[in-house]
């Protein structure tokens, strides 16, 4: 990756900054410091930040003596700080001169809040604004994304075989979670991998167990990982037996979840509303009598976080989509008791349209597992 990229986002962030009325700004949420940056770092307890002069056009970076160094490669500048005397000083030479300073008030705590008070800096949220600038990937970011979304795809395609009545929920993400440690170049994360069996699988975000597979269940796999930091999010809805094993409405409800996940993708173009892709999944779903079990949003950005913008909800009128937005449509049906379903893809905005990036099958015909 090249200095210029890091430095055509830092040019975008400020562009963005200026338009918000914000003339400086303190970043420092690891990811987005590496977005800006590429240097990838972790404080601990310890302050770290990007302060971005957005008059000026330059940044640097304010980071603990432990991280002395850290920026050498980099085209940003390194101020450094002792744990003795901590880095109000630094922040207060870059900060008091200028106007309004934005600060990540997602990631921030309170107690550098009071420290930016006390030194006199005029500070607001600037989230928004990080988020706006990251909303878009760029060709690098898009490649990454995709290839996470393959690894995910060959992940499943791989452990489906083993998928068989008795063996337990946490047995079938362990095997999954193996198979992505083996991807080079993909790291798994044991924690997002949610395999979920039976009246199980009506709990969108349950934790995998001891619950073991048996036939006429529905399985639910949604598990992701990431590659250089970029993540992809995947979920599929298997059946284990043959088609006349499983109760018909988990049949009946596959079949409408999968119309509601093809009309989601359908509606994600350029212009189009983050609020238009959910009203179209969720308007099949409503339509079929099952509204009131569609119980959460049709989906969420993926990028150096596996939820960031923008949120594909009923809520969210004032995003329009753009080439380049990545985000995820999934769609589900969940009846207490019974099972549920979800169909989750990864979707790119394009000049005309969507590319999807998982090209595992959602036939129902090839759903079930022998």
């Amino acid at each position: 990756m090249s200095g210029q990229m890091y430095s055509d986002r830092r040019e975008k962030l400020y562009s963005y900054m200026l338009g918000a009325g914000f003339d400086k700004a303190v970043v420092g949420e690891p990811l987005t410091f590496y977005y800006l940056t590429g240097v990838m770092l972790h404080p601990y307890e310890r302050f770290m930040g990007l302060v971005a002069d957005a008059s000026r056009g330059e940044s640097f970076a304010v980071v603990p003596s432990v991280d002395s160094g850290c920026m050498r490669d980099s085209s940003v500048g390194e101020h450094v700080y002792g744990d003795s005397e901590g880095p109000a000083e630094i922040l207060g030479k870059l900060l008091r001169s200028g106007g309004k300073t934005g600060i990540e008030a997602n990631y921030y705590t309170i107690k550098t809040g009071e420290m930016l008070k006390s030194l006199g800096v005029a500070f607001g949220d600037i989230s928004d604004v990080i988020a706006l600038t990251r909303v878009k990937k760029d060709p690098y970011e898009i490649e990454q994304i995709r290839f996470s979304a393959k690894c995910a795809d060959d992940a499943l395609s791989a452990v489906r075989d083993s998928i068989k009545p008795g063996v337990s929920e946490k047995e079938v993400a362990l095997a999954l979670l193996g198979e992505m440690a083996r991807t080079p170049a993909f790291q798994p994360d044991p924690f997002i991998i949610q395999i979920l069996t039976g009246a199980r699988s009506a709990n969108p975000h349950g934790i995998s167990g001891d619950t073991r597979i048996m036939r006429g269940d529905v399985v639910t796999a949604d598990f992701c990982g990431y590659c250089n930091f970029y993540w992809s999010d995947f979920t599929r809805s298997l059946f284990m037996g043959e088609p006349d094993e499983i109760n018909p409405e988990l049949v009946k409800i596959y079949n409408i979840v999968l119309e509601a996940n093809a009309a989601g993708i359908a509606a994600a173009k350029p212009g189009a509303r983050a609020s238009d892709v959910d009203k179209a999944a969720r308007d099949v779903i409503t339509a079929a009598g099952y509204g009131d079990r569609f119980i959460h949003r049709t989906g969420h950005g993926l990028g150096l976080n596996v939820h960031e913008a923008p949120n594909i909800t009923s809520v969210n009128c004032g995003t329009i989509l753009e080439e380049g937005m990545v985000f995820t449509v999934e769609p589900g049906i969940y009846l207490p008791g019974l099972g549920g379903v979800r169909i989750e893809d990864d979707v790119c905005v394009t000049e005309n349209g969507c590319a999807v990036f998982n090209s595992y099958t959602k036939k129902i015909e090839e759903m079930f597992l022998k």
